[in-house]
């Protein structure tokens, strides 16, 4: 099949091949690393996401070889497509239902981790989620043989995610130490900053509506004794 012929399909035509490839294994495709990464590139333009997941989800829980699975999981299109916050929004329970289902074949992928972290914490399930995020910690530093920039960005998104996750259940004495740790990491990335800030004006203001409370039960108290 010749690349330029891909970009004259419909989307039904792009699905069929799509599955046809998934469900045959064809090895060039997925030995071919330039053939692989246009395929996956006509895919991510001509179909809707919910369509790809729905298919990689049946492909991954076929019978195919393990190192062609490994090839979809690792790829950085579709690695890229299931972290956006608009796909994990949209189509939560999917998304859901894909992590668990890669979790399965790769039980200590920390980029996956902390995606189930996000999702619980987008769904209000903030306890699961900061488990999630501190499996993706514990993974992370499992495998620390890899790149150090790699190293460092797949440990700062759980910290920085912690914090935020931590904003939301209105701990901000963790939500602080959680973002202060994502700053050392790199001083540079923005997010942990505002989850820091956030913490810092709630729990200063959290102090002053205590004071201004004691203040006012002071004066209704003297006031009762004068009268």
């Amino acid at each position: 099949m010749e690349e330029g012929y891909l970009n004259f399909l419909t989307k039904t035509e792009m699905q069929t091949i799509f599955e046809t490839i998934l469900e045959s294994g064809m090895t060039n495709i997925f030995t071919n690393v330039r053939y692989f990464t246009f395929i996956m590139q006509s895919l991510f333009r001509l179909l809707t996401p919910i369509v790809i997941v729905s298919s990689i989800i049946d492909f991954l829980n076929g019978n195919a070889h393990s190192e062609y699975k490994s090839k979809i999981i690792s790829s950085s299109i579709f690695l890229n497509m299931i972290s956006q916050e608009t796909f994990v929004k949209s189509e939560l329970f999917m998304a859901i239902k894909l992590y668990r289902t890669i979790l399965k074949y790769e039980p200590e992928n920390s980029f996956i981790w902390n995606l189930v972290g996000f999702t619980f914490t987008i769904i209000g399930s903030y306890h699961k989620g900061l488990k999630a995020f501190e499996n993706a910690i514990i993974f992370n530093h499992k495998n620390s043989s890899i790149d150090v920039h790699d190293y460092n960005f797949n440990n700062i998104i759980p910290w920085n995610n912690i914090a935020w996750t931590y904003n939301y259940l209105e701990d901000y004495d963790k939500a602080v130490k959680a973002a202060k740790i994502a700053i050392a990491i790199d001083p540079c990335f923005a997010y942990p900053w505002n989850h820091l800030g956030y913490a810092l004006y709630n729990s200063i203001l959290r102090e002053l509506n205590i004071l201004k409370n004691q203040l006012t039960l002071m004066r209704i108290t003297t006031m009762a004794g004068i009268i």
